[in-house]
């Protein structure tokens, strides 16, 4: 069976979502609650409305992949691109008076950078990744993974692992989807990326936490199941971040008394913050809603559902699948199969939809920008042209 038409949003996210139940269910924490029955209702009907739609997808060829057509490679200078980069987080780097990794101080990313370039830099970073990505399946010239190394190396200076997340997933994503069907070699170089990828994920978390790995499972709450399955500490952090956000989605709804607000849920969880932001600003508005519960501080994110239900209860949390729904369609008819950018947008939705089981990625704005992209550089390109 080819793979192409299997990797959409619609397939992937139910199967993220029933797997992190299983995770769940292994009970390597005593830090999370038991999921009541509303959860997993939710969780199994989401899942078949989204099988639905993944397969009508399928059938209908709406996905494809396609290597990219050697004139719009030409099109893009790397080198230029990189340097416009440079002159970006140099930029950053000279406003903010540090760079978060080498401080050893990755927990303060988040004032990191100029408000107007740092999502310019990022929303780049993420797209010409990808682009490379598949510009490299499409030539094999190694030159594209050295341009490749220089974003991640970038974005690990940033201290921005959530781009390093977009980026990873997009990657296997893209390589899955090229694929006529899944090989032996393939299943064992994807494990051994995602694996690789838990322990660096694990080993960073380490360093925001201040702890070192043995302290970390000990003030953390891993149980002796953890401890009898012989899995390394570092992984034990990555299953807390995958993990946690849905132990937090629990621990909201078993709150219940949230002040509902429809205003909050639009500006708040569908609006692009730059824009939400903004138009507060114009017309003084302050929807004040309850906060997210914590199973601990530090792992603070509760799926883009437990935002939509602080907002505006059950409802709101059936207008955020409704939403994600629309907002992929909406993808899809700006870039349908014949784009040639498709793959790499389809890459990046995927991965902006897996996310979404950790936090509302769809307000954030190098994400909004990423999509844009695109209509961006043709619309230089036929400037240029002129």
């Amino acid at each position: 069976m080819k793979l192409g038409s299997l990797i959409n949003p619609f397939l992937l996210f139910p199967f993220a979502f029933l797997f992190l139940i299983g995770m769940y269910s292994l009970g390597w924490s005593d830090l999370f609650p038991r999921l009541e029955f509303n959860t997993y209702f939710f969780i199994f009907l989401t899942s078949i409305v989204f099988f639905v739609i993944g397969f009508f997808i399928k059938k209908t060829s709406v996905i494809r992949y396609a290597d990219l057509p050697q004139n719009l490679i030409e099109k893009h200078n790397p080198l230029i691109v990189i340097l416009f980069m440079i002159i970006l987080f140099v930029a950053d780097v000279l406003y903010s008076g540090t760079i978060p990794f080498l401080a050893g101080n990755i927990e303060d990313y988040e004032n990191f950078g100029m408000p107007m370039v740092d999502p310019i830099i990022l929303s780049m970073i993420v797209f010409y990744s990808i682009y490379w990505f598949h510009t490299y399946l499409t030539t094999k010239e190694k030159k594209y993974l050295v341009f490749i190394f220089f974003n991640i190396l970038m974005c690990v200076l940033m201290a921005r692992r959530s781009v390093l997340v977009y980026v990873f997933i997009s990657f296997l994503l893209i390589y899955v989807q090229k694929q006529d069907r899944i090989k032996k070699r393939s299943i064992l170089l994807i494990l051994l990326v995602v694996c690789s990828f838990s322990w660096l994920f694990g080993y960073l978390g380490n360093m925001k936490t201040g702890l070192d790995s043995d302290h970390t499972t000990t003030h953390m709450g891993a149980t002796q199941n953890f401890y009898n399955s012989g899995v390394s500490n570092e992984h034990y952090i990555t299953y807390l971040y995958v993990c946690s956000p849905i132990a937090n989605f629990q621990l909201t709804i078993n709150k219940k008394d949230y002040n509902h607000s429809l205003g909050a849920l639009v500006l708040g969880q569908f609006t692009p913050d730059f824009v939400a932001n903004k138009i507060n600003s114009l017309f003084g508005f302050d929807f004040q809603v309850g906060e997210m519960q914590l199973v601990m501080s530090v792992l603070n994110v509760g799926t883009f559902f437990a935002g939509t239900y602080i907002a505006f209860g059950w409802l709101g949390i059936i207008l955020g699948v409704i939403y994600m729904i629309l907002f992929a369609f909406c993808i899809y008819l700006i870039y349908p199969k014949k784009s040639p950018y498709q793959v790499t947008i389809n890459a990046f939705l995927c991965s902006i939809f897996l996310t979404a089981l950790f936090s509302n990625t769809f307000r954030l704005g190098p994400v909004w920008f990423v999509f844009f992209t695109p209509l961006v550089l043709n619309f230089i390109h036929r400037i240029r042209i002129s």
